[in-house]
């Protein structure tokens, strides 16, 4: 399952920053949050300037959602949204988190801000749908949504299922919208690096060849970058 690849990927290199992250982000999903922090923490020491860094902080979100460290996970969720503001998961996973934690009116404003992007979530059911299957962040996540939300509009509808065991089916719509952010993440990365690179440096022969090195590298690591999310993500559905 994704959970014994992303132990063996360590395994081959520890010192690979991407490994690590992933194996903390599946070990929260799995519900095994303590030891996830620790990966996580491995791939911030390894990497601390890595580009992708608010998806580690992502991951570092998930693990002290799971642990209950409510104010850890706010900070966490807040520090990755300084890179992409308009993170619409993001958002979400921030607005859980000041419900765990009870601030009312802020929780609210932030659901608020997180349902105008998404304003076909609605139930319980609408949440459980576009999370990762058979994921233990789930619960916690949705649970801090209801609390957050003081006109109960998300507990309104299916009864919630606490049974972890059922199989959970998510269909192509759900799974192009959780891929929207991470597109709109990477157009947004693309457009500022295209505009660095041409108004800030030379234009001349070498330049242009580099840049159109450094333009496909960027790209194809981009493309691998996406597939082994949707190869993880399918793996996911196995543990």
């Amino acid at each position: 399952n994704a959970l014994n690849y992303a132990e063996r990927a360590v395994q081959f290199n520890p010192s690979f920053a991407l490994s690590n992250w992933w194996l903390g982000l599946i070990q929260a999903h799995a519900g095994k949050f303590q030891e996830s922090e620790g990966f996580i923490m491995k791939a911030f020491e390894l990497s601390p300037v890595d580009p992708e860094l608010e998806r580690i902080y992502g991951a570092l979100y998930c693990s002290y959602l799971g642990q209950k460290k409510y104010q850890e996970a706010l900070d966490a969720s807040d520090k990755a949204l300084q890179y992409h503001p308009d993170q619409g998961h993001m958002l979400g996973w921030r607005a859980a988190a000041l419900g765990h934690l009870g601030v009312g009116e802020e929780a609210n404003s932030a659901l608020n801000r997180y349902l105008a992007l998404r304003p076909n979530l609605k139930t319980r059911d609408d949440f459980r749908r576009i999370f990762v299957p058979n994921s233990m962040l789930t619960d916690p996540i949705i649970e801090g949504l209801v609390k957050a939300d003081g006109n109960l509009r998300i507990s309104q509808g299916s009864k919630f299922n606490s049974d972890s065991n059922q199989p959970i089916s998510i269909s192509p719509e759900s799974f192009l919208l959780g891929c929207e952010d991470q597109l709109e993440a990477f157009t947004e990365s693309l457009t500022i690096f295209i505009l660095k690179s041409w108004f800030c440096c030379p234009s001349d022969f070498v330049f242009s060849l580099t840049f159109l090195v450094s333009y496909f590298l960027m790209i194809t690591s981009q493309i691998l970058f996406i597939a082994l999310n949707a190869y993880v993500a399918y793996m996911i559905l196995s543990i």
